[in-house]
């Protein structure tokens, strides 16, 4: 639970940092109200937003409470080098395990710039991010956020702006976020 309410801080504010250039006002005045506000900025537990109904009779607090507890889907290629690999199809699992991620191939007429991932689960009430992993030594190459594209339920599309570097060795890791979809 907060420390201070919005109306305790905002007293907090008036008692020790005026608005006039007649009083001193001391160091100490302003850290007690920056450490009172530091610890009671972000809980929403005794404020007006947390009791506000936001669609049907979902309030803050139960949006907090349903999605608190849902840690996302991971999954995970294998390192594969474009360049050398866009002739063929097929990109290994993460030797770690492939988690959501079932299998990956590279389609071979897009010169190595789309990449189709075939996931274990359902990925169309989640909202997806795809990041690029790169294990060489960071230089002015063109690597950008992909844009991607869901194809089927399972299937997603990974778009790369260019990929025929001679070392370009890379994996995917792709995140799959929950949605309530009951709320939005």
């Amino acid at each position: 639970m907060a420390l201070k309410t919005r109306d305790e801080i905002e007293s907090l504010i008036h008692n020790n940092i005026y608005d006039n250039n007649n009083k001193e006002i001391l160091a100490a005045m302003v850290r007690e109200v920056l450490i009172e506000m530091r610890e009671s900025y972000f809980n929403l537990k005794d404020d007006t937003l947390n009791t506000l109904v936001y669609s049907g009779s979902t309030t803050l607090e139960d949006m907090f409470a349903a999605s608190a507890n849902v840690p996302p889907l991971w999954g995970s290629t294998g390192w594969f080098n474009i360049s050398s690999n866009h002739n063929e199809t097929s990109i290994s699992a993460y030797s770690g395990g492939s988690g959501i991620v079932s299998s990956a191939t590279i389609d071979a007429q897009s010169g190595a710039n789309v990449i189709t991932i075939s996931s274990s689960v359902a990925l169309t009430n989640r909202k997806v991010m795809v990041q690029l992993c790169y294990n060489g030594v960071a230089n002015s190459a063109n690597f950008t956020y992909s844009p991607v594209v869901w194809t089927a339920g399972e299937i997603i599309k990974v778009f790369l702006r260019e990929g025929n570097s001679t070392q370009q060795n890379l994996r995917l890791e792709v995140f799959a976020f929950s949605v309530d979809t009951s709320t939005t």
